[in-house]
């Protein structure tokens, strides 16, 4: 009997090229990569896989004086079914990075398969010859623009879709924006709320991950504070002091987090909540919730924005005074999923984590 095992590879602390390394599940074989860039080899009997793919999601910018963070972008999404594997063979794969707070914030890592394990140029960017499935990481947030999501045009499978894109900046410079959800297989991520509002006011929120029934982050000058819905809509975090992260639903996409409540021009600053990760891909991983954005006050700065959901949200921005950091984005996310010539009739999955 024929058992579907899906591997699931998130990113961990650090650069450098290493090889994955194999663990037995009962009749099943699952890959351990410790790192962004790895090398993986078919096992034997398999020769068709369908490989998932989030990109790492954009940090939030920092604040710094008259201009608000605004939001990064949550990471690109694209699938590829039925690639044809050799068994023995190694192909090369890059689990996005998650892009990193900063003035601007740094874009997320790109996701990719790449059937030159050698690690060529070839494989380096999206439009290598080799890629045979890839996802665009998250724009991190800009000086006077929000970051934007990561294209499906960028993209390369047979399904893709675009990142939420990060909030951008209102009319008051106070408050941060809220980062973007990240794109998942049921549709686009959801952008971040407009930042800006008062330091009465609450931050931007963070927007919810993927299709179906998510939604946008809140702005800062109008908005609740709450951030966008998950997939099944499960609502996202509360504002606060500081504010709520998101928490995802069952076999979901990740909602956004909230938004953080101002307390005044006196009081110290507010961070904001966390996105969500998501649970689609085997109740732990999945398309993450952006993060929502920080709200500091005059003279009193030191609040953060939300960091992204794994996979892929993107950071909420910090809030204006200098010292105010953005959230970092949710790293990438790689699945591969192939049939064993061995095993028990029930699907099973495997969580198969970089330190995540």
């Amino acid at each position: 009997m024929k058992t579907k095992l899906i591997l699931i590879l998130a990113l961990a602390i650090g650069a450098q090229a290493q090889t994955c390394s194999s663990l037995t599940v009962g009749a099943n074989t699952v890959v351990f990569c410790p790192t962004g860039t790895a090398s993986w080899t078919v096992p034997s009997g398999v020769t068709s896989i369908t490989v998932e793919v989030v990109a790492g999601g954009g940090g939030g910018k920092t604040g710094a004086g008259a201009h608000v963070g605004t939001g990064g972008g949550g990471g690109g999404y694209s699938k590829q079914t039925a690639i044809s594997v050799t068994p023995g063979n190694a192909y090369a794969m890059q689990i996005g990075a998650a892009g990193a707070s900063g003035s601007p914030g740094t874009d997320g890592g790109d996701a990719w398969l790449c059937s030159d394990a050698s690690l060529s140029p070839n494989c380096s960017t999206l439009s290598g010859i080799h890629v045979l499935v890839g996802a665009k990481g998250g724009q991190g947030g800009q000086s006077a623009a929000a970051g934007a999501g990561g294209l499906k045009t960028s993209g390369v499978g047979s399904s893709k879709n675009t990142g939420g894109a990060g909030g951008g900046i209102g009319a008051d410079h106070v408050s941060g924006a809220g980062g973007g959800g990240a794109a998942g297989p049921l549709g686009d991520g959801k952008a971040g709320g407009v930042g800006g509002g008062g330091y009465s006011l609450l931050a931007a929120s963070g927007g919810g991950a993927d299709g179906g029934s998510s939604t946008a982050g809140q702005p800062a000058t109008t908005g609740t504070g709450t951030g966008g819905s998950g997939s099944d809509g499960t609502a996202g975090g509360l504002t606060g002091h500081p504010a709520s992260p998101g928490v995802a639903g069952a076999n979901a996409s990740g909602p956004g987090g909230g938004g953080a409540d101002g307390t005044g021009s006196t009081s110290p600053g507010e961070n904001g909540g966390a996105g969500a990760p998501g649970k689609t891909f085997d109740g732990s991983h999945g398309p993450g919730g952006g993060g929502g954005g920080a709200n500091s006050t005059s003279g009193n700065g030191g609040s953060t924005g939300g960091a992204g959901g794994l996979c892929g949200g993107g950071g909420g921005g910090g809030g204006w005074t200098s010292g105010s950091g953005g959230g970092a984005g949710g790293a990438g996310c790689v699945v591969i999923a192939y049939v064993t010539p061995s095993g028990g009739s029930t699907p099973i999955r495997h969580k198969v984590s970089g330190g995540q």
